[in-house]
């Protein structure tokens, strides 16, 4: 595919550790903006064969005749946080898509697709995921583990423990599920040595680790008693401390914080989920574990200024 071309990554290593500032959180956004479509299923097929197809130029013109609007309004939360990881604020605010927001199009087109080969499966459609993400991403590669998205994982087929766990979450968010990823953290250094993810699909929680191919089916993260950690993970007694200092962050898209892509997403009518305000993910999380400490996931953002079709289209 022509777009495959354009997202080839510049150096940046990153490894399983996560920053230790809290963040001051937005509050929940009820309704995402929206805009009127006369036939928004024949307009959501049609973007979607564009993006299938490679047509990338096709898609960013039809995004910018559906999207015409944009309330000029940025939240200040996301100006902070996209500042902190040196990304322009002109990224919030301009009004025209390009093909930094086809990038992350393809992509959940992409893994969209992979969930649909498991649907007609009469097995635990997240079972079915976790099989496939095991046997798809390794833990190490020939190449250097740079810091990439998650289709890059998917197609190198390699990457840390954090990385496996990111691209879990994005085929559990195409399927329909609930998803976020933990950083278990030493309690003395606060260093991250090891990363997991919870997911819900229909109400069901799941604690995943595919690293250590740990798959725990109605399971949540506080069913994980000192007892039950020690029992999963006996072979990693260096783990079993880790848990009472997890955070967990919410992995959104870089362009889940635009106006201009949360209305195309309105507009589209969610065929393929994209741009679904973040914080509204917070705040799910956040309703079920009250007491955990759950951020943002800078990570996400951190890499974007540092890929090249970023720097070609937001100068």
């Amino acid at each position: 595919m022509k777009l495959l071309i354009l997202i080839f990554l510049i150096l940046f290593v990153s490894g399983c550790t996560e920053k230790e500032e809290e963040k001051t959180v937005t509050p929940k956004k009820e309704n995402a903006p929206q805009t009127q479509s006369t036939d928004p299923a024949k307009e959501a097929i049609k973007f979607w064969q564009h993006i299938a197809q490679g047509e990338v130029d096709m898609a960013i013109t039809l995004a910018n005749t559906l999207v015409k609007t944009h309330s000029g309004k940025v939240d200040p939360f996301y100006l902070s946080l996209l500042k902190e990881e040196g990304i322009k604020e002109s990224f919030l605010q301009r009004q025209k898509f390009n093909k930094v927001d086809a990038f992350f199009w393809h992509q959940a087109q992409y893994f969209k697709s992979l969930t649909r080969e498991i649907i007609s499966s009469p097995k635990d459609p997240i079972e079915s995921l976790y099989d496939m993400t095991v046997n798809k991403i390794q833990s190490k590669g020939e190449a250097q583990d740079v810091g990439v998205y998650p289709f890059h994982i998917w197609q190198r087929g390699f990457g840390a423990c954090d990385r496996q766990s990111w691209a879990m979450c994005e085929l559990v968010y195409q399927l329909g599920g609930k998803a976020s990823i933990i950083y278990l953290r030493d309690p003395v250094t606060k260093v991250s040595p090891h990363t997991i993810c919870e997911v819900i699909f229909k109400d069901k929680h799941y604690i995943i680790d595919i690293l250590n191919k740990k798959f725990l089916t109605g399971t949540k993260f506080t069913d994980l008693t000192k007892e039950k950690i020690t029992e999963v993970w006996h072979e990693k007694p260096k783990l079993h401390n880790t848990f009472d200092q997890a955070v967990r962050l919410i992995p959104a898209m870089p362009i889940d914080y635009t106006e201009r892509n949360q209305r195309l997403n309105a507009r589209l009518g969610k065929l393929i989920r994209f741009a679904e305000p973040p914080q509204n993910r917070y705040h799910f999380w956040k309703g079920i574990y009250p007491e955990m400490d759950i951020r943002f996931w800078d990570y996400s953002l951190r890499i974007l200024k540092n890929t090249q079709f970023y720097q070609d289209n937001e100068k």
